[in-house]
């Protein structure tokens, strides 16, 4: 019998879509596996997987009171269920669960970096925020960046920790499923009724952005790029959003709401369980985001076999090569958005920009390879607290 694993984030969404059949494929090698966060809608899902739940209530909020509760809750789950190795994803799960599992001395202590908002902090904020990293990274036996470009940064930020920093394999925190992200004929068909609900002709060109929709994705300068860029255009367009709208941790300021009530070739689409058809649907994805770990987004983009427009940032720029196989512009550069997206329109080239692209991430990421590569990571974890 494999030893028993704890996976914990801050919501049941990481879990369900971040770290989507991985758990099970550990499962069925012979782990028992446990996932812990607070409550959310994918609790369901999560089970219907016959993966074992814990509900604790976290917040993503400085929260020093109910984060207390927190901690003390997660002592109490570990002392029950004695995990021998504890992993944690996202900001909050992670200093939570890095502390609980110190305290009670779970041999392994394994934390993931997908993204960080450190990167984009000032003032007091960034203060706590590198606090909250340094205290997680102190009580974690490893750290992993899910990418090159985000590990080289916490090297630079935490010299202190560098002996501790890895990636695993080429990088990203689950990979891709290469045949779920695929144009299938049912998904092209979806594609074709997507285009006949809304109305647009064969020849609109659309731009697609899949995430959040947040500041820190680049959505003005997103809505900025894209009214320049239509005013200079022959052919029709439009610009797709799809992701939830935050509206209280982090909205969208208000001019760029009027907007999107008032443009009616730009549509806020909102969360969609499946975003195979909209990537389908789409001339070209375009993910001008301020800052990423290993972003998912773009993987399926290349996977279905769109070019794309992304943030010269970490994890975009090991998923494109700019100017080979897809467009990297700088964060928060409107005028050279405005190029790329332009650029973009050229069908040839864009063609063979997302060939390449679909190959490069169907040869390194698929979800198949990180797993291996994770239960081996864990393999070798083991062995050596062991010896400790």
């Amino acid at each position: 019998m494999k030893p028993r694993l704890l996976r914990i984030a801050t919501v049941p969404l990481s879990l369900h879509k971040l770290l989507d059949g991985q758990m099970n494929y550990l499962q069925q090698r012979g782990w028992e596996v446990h996932s812990c966060s607070a409550f959310g809608p994918e609790i369901e899902a999560i089970k219907s997987k016959g993966i074992i739940f814990h509900e604790v209530a976290m917040t993503r909020q400085i929260t020093p009171w109910r984060d207390l509760l927190s901690l003390i809750a997660l002592v109490r789950l570990m002392n029950k269920i004695r995990p021998t190795i504890v992993h944690t994803h996202t900001p909050k799960a992670g200093l939570l669960g890095m502390l609980a599992s110190a305290f009670v001395r779970i041999p392994v202590r394994l934390h993931t970096v997908a993204g960080m908002p450190l990167m984009e902090a000032t003032g007091v904020r960034a203060i706590i925020l590198a606090m909250t990293e340094w205290i997680t990274y102190f009580c974690a036996h490893r750290v992993y960046p899910n990418s090159h470009g985000l590990m080289r940064w916490m090297n630079d930020r935490f010299p202190r920790f560098k002996s501790k920093f890895l990636v695993i394999g080429n990088g990203s925190t689950n990979g891709i499923d290469v045949t779920y992200f695929s144009p299938s004929p049912s998904v092209l068909h979806a594609a074709h009724q997507l285009r006949k609900r809304y109305e647009w002709k064969n020849d609109t060109f659309i731009y697609l952005f899949v995430g959040r929709v947040v500041p820190d994705k680049g959505i003005s300068e997103l809505v900025q790029a894209f009214l320049s860029l239509r005013s200079q255009c022959q052919r029709p367009v439009k610009l797709l959003l799809v992701g939830p709208l935050e509206t209280k941790l982090s909205p969208i300021p208000k001019k760029v709401m009027d907007i999107f009530r008032e443009d009616a070739d730009i549509r806020l689409v909102g969360y969609e369980e499946d975003v195979r058809p909209w990537l389908a649907v789409a001339s070209v994805f375009v993910f001008p985001s301020y800052r990423e770990g290993f972003p998912n987004v773009v993987m399926q983009a290349s996977c279905m076999g769109v070019a794309t427009i992304a943030s010269d940032i970490n994890g975009c720029n090991e998923l494109l090569i700019n100017g080979y196989s897809g467009w990297l512009v700088p964060v928060r550069s409107v005028d050279q958005l405005t190029n790329a997206m332009k650029l973009a329109q050229d069908d040839d080239n864009r063609s063979l920009m997302a060939s390449r692209a679909q190959d490069w991430v169907r040869n390194r990421y698929a979800r198949e390879i990180i797993w291996r590569e994770i239960e081996r990571e864990y393999s070798q974890q083991l062995e050596q607290r062991s010896r400790v």
